[in-house]
């Protein structure tokens, strides 16, 4: 299963604590995570296995 998400206006690059657990939840389930910085915005895509979603 995949999600985009963008937001706009300002967005941090620091990697913080909500950051890390994120990515850590996410590849714990097998998932992915891509984030875009553009000039508008934020841009995320989760990707994360049907098997997970099934539990």
């Amino acid at each position: 299963m995949d999600r985009e998400r963008r937001l706009r206006g300002r967005c941090s690059r620091d990697h913080r604590f909500g950051t890390k657990l994120v990515e850590i939840t996410i590849e714990g389930i097998g998932g992915e995570i891509e984030r875009d910085w553009r000039p508008e915005g934020l841009s995320v895509r989760i990707s994360l296995p049907l098997k997970s979603m099934r539990s």
